[in-house]
């Protein structure tokens, strides 16, 4: 009796994938590395955060400069005036550890890194870290550029169907004085001395010491920062985080905020993007890193 097996017709299975193979060649031939879209929001945050994730994983090696952070992070610069040596992940209600633990996983070495302290008492996002490195098929997603969930079909006709969405960096026609008491009681929910903090501060603290450091180790500059607002950092709960762990890495660089910058923020902590950009350019500045830029600070209206 004569297999079953022998009688199977194995042209059909190999002209599919002779056809997916087709199918993935002529779009890496046809779509370019970079595309004007890239930078065009999605709606979800979850799969922002991946396509985030994902677009560092690819240009890691061209970009010695990385900011870490959460949706704090977003128009520090705004996207479209972010240098070709910068790269950023700005990871939507995430944390600074979520983006160190990306870098070990993909053995990523860069210079200099721009760590957001204020959010770092987080955990790193393993929903997010497991979605993005699924076992095996991510090293082959990021070698075969048309895998990825950036260069899909869906996710670029979706933001190739949005208009141009690029962030005016003209700053409020309002004194930065003036702008900051009207945005006083957008302040009230992150100042609260009743608030207790739901974390264990001291574990917390020893997680992301522990992380910074084995980070420095492997020849990393790294550079902490607090975009929030002055009246926030000052404030409990921010401060009763902020002060520990600043104590506990005192050998770090901290870079505050100057309070001759005058920096426009919606709601003491997402920026107006022209005063992200205002904000970049001095964390920059400040450290020595050369970068090109691409866009021109904004004038700050004094009155």
């Amino acid at each position: 009796m004569r297999s079953s097996i022998s009688n199977f017709d194995f042209a059909a299975p190999l002209k599919g994938a002779l056809a997916a193979v087709v199918t993935v060649a002529a779009a890496w031939l046809v779509i370019p590395a970079r595309l004007a879209i890239d930078d065009q929001p999605v709606q979800s945050v979850v799969t922002l955060n991946e396509l985030v994730v994902e677009r560092y994983i690819s240009q890691q090696t061209s970009r010695p400069v990385v900011f870490l952070g959460s949706s704090m992070l977003t128009m520090i610069p705004p996207s479209h005036c972010r240098p070709d040596n910068v790269a950023s992940l700005y990871l939507q209600g995430g944390s600074a550890l979520t983006g160190i633990e990306i870098m070990r996983r993909i053995g990523a070495h860069p210079e200099v890194v721009f760590a957001e302290a204020t959010t770092m008492h987080g955990r790193s996002d393993q929903r997010l870290l497991g979605e993005v490195f699924t076992p095996l098929y991510w090293r082959v997603r990021m070698a075969a550029p048309p895998l990825r969930h950036y260069r899909n079909w869906m996710v670029m006709l979706y933001r190739a169907l949005l208009p141009p969405l690029a962030p005016p960096l003209d700053l409020p026609a309002v004194t930065i004085e003036d702008w900051d008491k009207g945005i006083e009681p957008r302040l009230d929910p992150y100042r609260m001395p009743s608030l207790k903090l739901w974390y264990n501060v001291e574990e917390r603290k020893a997680i992301a010491a522990a992380e910074l450091r084995a980070l420095r180790q492997r020849g990393t500059r790294v550079i902490l920062y607090s975009p929030a607002d002055r009246r926030v950092n000052e404030a409990s709960p921010t401060r009763d985080w902020l002060e520990p762990l600043k104590a506990e890495l005192h050998d770090f660089e901290w870079f505050d905020t100057p309070p001759d910058l005058p920096l426009y923020r919606y709601d003491g902590l997402h920026f107006v993007a022209g005063s992200g950009l205002h904000y970049f350019d001095y964390l920059m500045k400040r450290a020595g890193v050369p970068f090109e830029p691409k866009c021109e600070p904004p004038a700050v209206f004094r009155g």
